[in-house]
């Protein structure tokens, strides 16, 4: 996958708004005449810290009309006995696993993946490759990924209230970007973070081994996962 798809994105408008700046830049790939703002009020944010999930990102393409499948390697939410599983019997599993646990943030992700399966999205768990990348880039669809910004910067971890530096006390941090190109192992990825340490500009380049690990270690925040959004 030798070509970069023509993503344009914005400045997020602050430390919470990753996840809704970079879905809009996709329905501006689409050319989807929705504005950031609307897409910004339209998505629910966490109680504590903000930011939101993937599947939630995921549910609002899907009442737009648009195909959304998240590949999702989040094991504290999804056991690798079930991923063979049909829809139906996956959110049996969900529903179980929603009565079983008590963490609220476990909780959430648990039910907005239920409401995501209800509303017609698709979960897979093929194994995170650069093939996987590069095929799905193949086919001329951007990947809207949540991954750990903590792993992908090498930044301090974070005050999960105050989003503040905090290396003793903070936790890892979550984030939301675009990969829009993959060639010799390198991924070329569009931050809606402006002040991100790696460049100057929302535009990078970044070493797949690195990114891809940022995506595995993205579950440290409930991300973990891509987000795959497509035309019907």
């Amino acid at each position: 996958m030798d070509k970069i798809l023509p993503i344009k994105i914005a400045a997020q408008p602050d430390d919470t708004t990753c996840g809704p700046t970079s879905l809009h830049a996709i329905y501006d790939f689409y050319q989807d005449p929705i504005t950031l703002k609307k897409v910004i009020k339209d998505i629910d944010q966490h109680a504590e810290g903000g930011g939101t999930f993937a599947v939630v990102l995921g549910r609002h393409a899907l009442s737009r009309g648009y195909h959304a499948t998240v590949y999702s390697y989040n094991i504290n939410v999804f056991d690798p006995s079930w991923f063979g599983l049909e829809k139906k019997e996956l959110i049996a599993k969900l529903k179980q696993r929603y009565e079983k646990r008590k963490g609220v943030k476990l909780k959430a992700a648990i039910k907005e993946y239920i409401k995501f399966l209800k509303a017609g999205g698709e979960i897979r768990f093929d194994d995170l490759s650069p093939e996987l990348v590069s095929d799905i880039l193949a086919k001329d669809t951007p990947i809207l990924t949540g991954l750990s910004s903590t792993w992908l910067y090498q930044s301090k971890r974070e005050n999960s209230v105050s989003n503040k530096n905090d290396d003793i006390g903070g936790d890892p941090a979550g984030h939301f970007v675009i990969v829009n190109g993959l060639k010799d192992d390198i991924v070329s990825v569009a931050d809606p973070y402006i002040k991100n340490p790696i460049s100057n500009d929302h535009f990078y380049k970044i070493d797949i081994n690195r990114f891809i690990n940022a995506i595995l270690l993205g579950i440290t925040s409930y991300d973990g996962n891509l987000l795959i959004i497509e035309r019907k």
